[in-house]
């Protein structure tokens, strides 16, 4: 573990364009840790599309999303129906200016799941039913891409 961390650390202070395969739930964690701290340094926003926004995994980011709000965006698509009522992290993002946060109504199986910084930094499962992901502190054609698929999603399924 303390490997993973080194080389997700060493990959955000330097931005270094490196594929960083994943798929325990606690390199997940490190990875999203990170990429919430390359939003606050960078002032970046973030954006997010997850099925239920998984409590676990979510609410120990609670504090750096509050960070994260003071000076940037975040922008979250949850695509499964949850209850978000009691949730931290979900309600920090409400509560926030500059948070939104938005229910898609429908069967979405296909869009994928993704924690975007900017339009360079990122985690993004590749295979949703096994967790599989890689993350990347500086590769801006694969932030690019679904900075683009964000905003079309986001515009598609989310009120005017």
């Amino acid at each position: 573990m303390t490997e993973f961390k080194l080389l997700v650390e060493r990959c955000f202070e330097k931005e270094i364009d490196r594929d960083i395969e994943n798929s325990a739930f606690e390199h997940a964690e490190i990875l999203a840790k990170n990429l919430f701290k390359a939003a606050k340094k960078y002032k970046e926003d973030v954006y997010i599309v997850s099925g239920l926004l998984n409590k676990r995994f979510y609410e120990p980011l609670t504090s750096s999303v509050k960070d994260v709000l003071t000076q940037q965006k975040v922008k979250v698509i949850v695509l499964d129906k949850a209850d978000l009522k009691n949730h931290d992290f979900a309600n920090a993002i409400v509560e926030s200016p500059n948070g939104e946060l938005y229910q898609a109504k429908g069967k979405y199986e296909i869009i994928p799941h993704f924690i975007l910084v900017g339009n360079k930094r990122y985690r993004l499962e590749t295979d949703h039913a096994k967790t599989i992901a890689v993350g990347n502190f500086n590769n801006i054609s694969i932030g690019e891409l679904l900075h683009k698929a964000f905003q079309s999603f986001w515009n598609s399924v989310h009120p005017a």
